[in-house]
């Protein structure tokens, strides 16, 4: 649905206010979003900017319920919210020590009199900030986690055709799949006007099955995503564990495959550790190109700190480049919005971005990126990972299938969290100190010797199950 941009109430974006106005009630309305948020809305994506990345994060832990709501009421159950930051907000809010007033796509902007025509929705005034970012890989900073997964997007592209090769990206939260995937479609839009391109993350594909059921037009939506050139689906994981709506995807997959059309798909990991996804589609997931993207390492975090801040055109110390960069460690997204505080800080005061300011002014960011992790939340990890219950993982029962998992819960437990030998011990099980020092022995020597164990059907080296589990585990 094309946004009215200066429309009545019943047009998307003050619908949308609307909606969310009466959810959330008056007065929170008022207080964290009247001014200190802006939106903007492209197709179904709607992108709702806050004033810093702490607003935004805040907004999306205490509200994001509420505002999927909203959206879903006023635009459509095929809806994609998003968030970002425009440190612009907040720079105007210091500036007059007001409210900022409104924008033409601002959140509450004041009904348009009768007089007042509606603007196009393709029209964007010049004053109305940052516009939804397009994703394409000139912007992609390559480094050595992604090089590969870059080399098999440009190969994508490159060869787009009849019969050409799927592709599979997966890496944890924040490494560039999404910037990717939408990169590969933004070049095969303008290499391809003639093509038909449908992009999308999961979730939205299952409401839109959703709503087709409810509104009993399956033959339209099938023949919507059966008929296309080329479908790229985000977040393929979210389908894990859902038996029926897997049923419905493997269809329009195999339909897509007979016809010869291009699958381009993310996900968070391997598709061989989508345990409760059938084998039809992970073989299907595996058959074409799979490429990962790991966290960026300290050169790659550099070049992406020093292209913010070069990009949005902010004086930065190189001593506060390489400070950013060691600190913020996990992915893109951490490194950006440390950038975007200090971005917001040199607007506020017009002084240049030393070390000594980073430290300050990322001190707090720092804090809150902090997770403390829990020997539950390791055994939880552990558990889905190896499809077992967390009696069986507690109980005495020595089977091989038990051990490993118990060892490797033992072995994260003393990695991840501030237990003791004897807590892990006793929580898993009520075993003794001693067992759980010879679980973290025995794990560490089978890493140190790059061996490998089963799970389900395939083989994988230690090396990749911790690496995989920790990361689960901390992004929560």
């Amino acid at each position: 649905m094309q946004p009215e941009l200066n429309g009545s109430l019943h047009a998307p974006i003050p619908l949308f206010e609307k909606r969310l106005q009466e959810t959330v009630g008056d007065r929170r309305y008022q207080h964290w979003f009247r001014g200190k948020t802006r939106l903007t809305l492209v197709g179904d994506d709607l992108t709702i900017y806050a004033a810093s990345p702490y607003l935004a994060t805040w907004l999306q832990t205490h509200f994001r319920s509420a505002v999927r709501s909203a959206a879903e009421q006023a635009i459509g159950t095929g809806v994609r919210v998003e968030w970002a930051v425009d440190a612009s907000l907040a720079t105007r809010a210091v500036v007059t020590g007001k409210t900022a007033a409104p924008e033409t796509v601002a959140m509450s902007p004041a009904p348009p009199t009768a007089s007042a025509p509606a603007a196009p929705a393709d029209v964007r005034p010049a004053a109305a900030g940052p516009t939804r970012r397009v994703y394409d890989l000139e912007t992609f900073v390559v480094g050595a986690g992604n090089a590969m997964a870059v080399t098999a997007a440009r190969q994508v592209i490159e060869s787009a055709g009849p019969r050409n090769q799927s592709l599979y990206l997966y890496g944890n939260v924040g490494t560039g799949k999404t910037h990717l995937l939408e990169a590969i479609g933004h070049a095969l839009r303008q290499q391809a006007p003639h093509l038909r391109i449908v992009s999308l993350t999961a979730e939205a594909f299952v409401n839109h099955y959703t709503q087709a059921i409810e509104t009993r037009s399956l033959p339209s939506f099938r023949s919507k995503f059966r008929s296309v050139d080329v479908l790229l689906i985000d977040d393929v994981d979210f389908l894990d564990g859902r038996s029926g709506l897997q049923e419905e995807f493997l269809h329009t997959v195999k339909k897509l495959e007979e016809q010869g059309k291009l699958l381009i798909l993310t996900g968070d990991r391997h598709p061989r550790l989508l345990t409760k996804t059938s084998d039809e589609l992970v073989t299907r997931f595996q058959a074409g190109n799979v490429a990962r993207l790991e966290a960026p390492d300290l050169e790659t975090r550099r070049l992406i700190a020093r292209r913010h801040a070069a990009t949005m055109g902010y004086p930065v110390a190189d001593e506060a480049i390489e400070y950013v960069a060691a600190r913020f460690l996990r992915n893109i997204r951490e490194v950006e919005g440390a950038m975007n505080c200090l971005q917001t800080w040199h607007r506020m005061t017009q002084r240049r971005v030393t070390q000594t300011a980073a430290r300050e002014v990322l001190a707090r960011l720092e804090r809150d990126c902090l997770r403390v992790v829990r020997l539950a939340d390791v055994e939880q990890a552990v558990c889905e990972l190896f499809r077992i219950a967390a009696d069986d993982l507690r109980s005495d029962n020595k089977a091989r299938s038990l051990v490993q998992p118990r060892m490797l819960a033992m072995y994260l437990g003393r990695q991840l969290t501030r237990s003791a030998y004897s807590e892990i011990g006793s929580y898993f099980g009520g075993r003794r100190h001693t067992t759980a020092i010879a679980a973290e022995k025995k794990v560490g020597t089978q890493i140190a010797g790059s061996e490998s164990i089963r799970i389900g059907h395939e083989m994988w080296s230690m090396q990749d199950l911790v690496e995989n589990l920790t990361r689960r585990i901390q992004a929560g």
